[in-house]
């Protein structure tokens, strides 16, 4: 039993010290940062939320980024708790999913939550899925990572490079956010609430046709190099029935694959 154990572990060591000598990509993200993905990543613009997204064989890695027009949150740590709060609340409402972890997080120094959730609405994704939100005024960050694989240990390994390798430019945040007017009354936790809730909805849905479309991607290239390999199988496997072999005994041409010339019988 102790001897598996090691086995397994050193099988552990291993692919954390392939996955950390992996080439991954850092991208800027929004101008507001920069984040690293584990292979080639994948832009594009949904109801007004831009979306990064990749993938490679363990999971399936996303991040959103939707600009808040509507005044400061980071004025006031109510009105942004209840926004996170809302938040989580339409993605689960959304997804049909079931909480299973929340917490409250500072990241960079700005308050940010973390949740993780199951959900079997779209079959063809994975179940199980982790969410960090992170308001960087004017924008609401979400980090997205669904894991394929059941393997703990690196779920938490891929999870923890990904979430880390995010890094806020706060000193440019700061200047850009001197010319922000709209406040917030922060009388009204409930509109926070509220607005989570819808952003939360959307933000769900424009994750799923991300991810759809990401899929989609991935079957066609993946279709594309499978077609490639039957066709260079079958250039190479077929020989051309035009090309002829010449007897060095007598100089006649003969059909490759004819041990012996057709014209003096000397051995090809």
């Amino acid at each position: 039993m102790k001897l598996i154990r090691k086995l397994l572990f050193i099988i552990f060591l291993i692919t954390v010290n392939l996955l950390n000598g992996q080439d991954w990509v850092e991208i800027s993200i929004a101008d507001i940062g920069t984040i690293e993905f584990p292979g080639e990543v994948y832009e594009n613009n949904s109801q007004g939320v831009v979306v990064y997204d990749s993938e490679d064989e363990n999971a399936f890695y996303v991040v959103t980024v939707m600009r808040y027009n509507e005044g400061n949150l980071d004025e006031n740590r109510e009105n942004l708790d209840e926004f996170y709060e809302g938040n989580v609340k339409g993605m689960l409402d959304a997804s049909e999913g079931k909480l299973l972890i929340k917490k409250k997080i500072v990241f960079q120094n700005l308050p940010a939550l973390e949740f993780e959730f199951t959900t079997d609405k779209n079959p063809q994704l994975p179940s199980l899925r982790y969410t960090r939100i992170i308001y960087v005024s004017p924008y609401m960050v979400g980090i997205n990572f669904w894991p394929k694989t059941d393997n703990k240990s690196l779920i938490q390994s891929i999870k923890s490079k990904f979430y880390n390798s995010l890094n806020f430019d706060l000193e440019r945040q700061s200047e850009s956010s001197i010319s922000e007017v709209n406040k917030i009354d922060r009388e009204n936790r409930s509109d926070s609430y509220n607005l989570g809730i819808k952003i939360g909805e959307i933000l769900f849905y424009v994750l799923i046709l991300g991810f759809i479309g990401l899929l989609l991607i991935f079957l066609f290239v993946k279709r594309n190099r499978k077609n490639k390999r039957i066709t260079l199988y079958k250039r190479q496997g077929k020989p051309d029935a035009e090309t002829k072999i010449v007897c060095s005994e007598c100089g006649s041409e003969n059909t490759i694959g004819i041990k012996y010339c057709t014209k003096c019988g000397f051995a090809l």
